[in-house]
């Protein structure tokens, strides 16, 4: 949602300034200082730009409507979301990532079977041991007041029933719960990989974009477009500087949903920040 929002407004605003060049180059056609080639230029980059923004536009209001579903509504009563796509932190190490994979809900659900499953092979191997029995009489002798405390024990011998059975059962069980837990890690430290490399080249790219590449985009523009004023250039000059610089924006846009993207994946996989917060003391 926060992500159409800010592809509307850059369509938006590329709109404005294809309506902005056609007014310009328009005048000069009026002046005679131009073709009228150059016009029919100009009007169409301002119908692409149009059509894009109501593509934009269209694609926005699908968002609003799978957001409003999420809590059980079928139409949004909402017209904008808030949020920093902008609000970036560097990711921490892969190692420092896959230390934390015990917060995962999948292992630690792993974790409380094979726990439990243990405590039933211990319960079934315990009854494979025969319980001793101890009995306390009295016997009475020939002779008057003549009594014999007796005291006996018995442990019967498990010749052919050992609970073997049972045991095997329980620890089959039990084997192929630890088998699926190391499957599960397998899988689970394979998807935080990937998304960990995902995180990582988002990062930079948005980086290398809004320190480097960004400026520069908009620096040719502010040239050529004021040098198509002055005469200095020519429009296609001018068009390709104003393309590429409505190209830059976007794909910075985009880095930086692939970041957020990836972000929500790790935090998934770790249940958790990769960067907390420090604790308070």
């Amino acid at each position: 949602m926060l992500i159409s929002q800010q592809r509307l407004a850059l369509t938006q605003q590329m709109q404005a300034l294809a309506q902005q060049t056609y007014d310009s180059t328009a005048a000069r056609v009026q002046a005679g200082k131009v073709s009228p080639v150059e016009e029919s230029k100009a009007k169409i980059a301002l119908s692409s730009a149009q059509i894009e923004f109501q593509r934009t536009l269209r694609e926005l209001e699908a968002a609003k409507k799978r957001l409003a579903a999420t809590w059980g509504s079928n139409s949004p009563h909402f017209e904008q979301v808030s949020g920093n796509l902008e609000t970036l932190e560097p990711p921490p190490s892969l190692d420092s990532l896959l230390q934390r994979l015990s917060d995962n809900p999948d292992l630690a659900r792993w974790a409380t079977e094979i726990t439990q499953r243990q405590a039933l092979v211990d319960v079934e191997k315990s009854k494979a041991i025969p319980d001793l029995t101890a009995t306390v009489g009295a016997s009475k002798y020939l002779m008057p007041n003549d009594y014999a405390l007796l005291v006996g024990f018995s442990l019967p011998i498990p010749v052919f029933d050992r609970n073997q059975g049972r045991i095997e059962e329980v620890q089959q069980r039990l084997n192929k719960a630890e088998d699926e837990r190391r499957s599960a890690e397998v899988r689970i430290q394979t998807a935080l990989n990937t998304a960990y490399q995902r995180l990582a080249a988002a990062y930079a790219e948005v980086n290398a974009l809004h320190q480097d590449i960004l400026p520069n985009a908009q620096t040719t523009y502010n040239a050529a477009s004021e040098g198509y004023r002055l005469g200095k250039f020519g429009f296609l000059d001018m068009l390709d500087a104003q393309r590429t610089l409505f190209s830059t924006q976007h794909q910075h846009l985009q880095a930086e949903a692939e970041y957020h993207k990836a972000l929500a994946d790790v935090e998934r996989l770790i249940g958790g920040s990769p960067n907390p917060s420090p604790k308070a003391p």
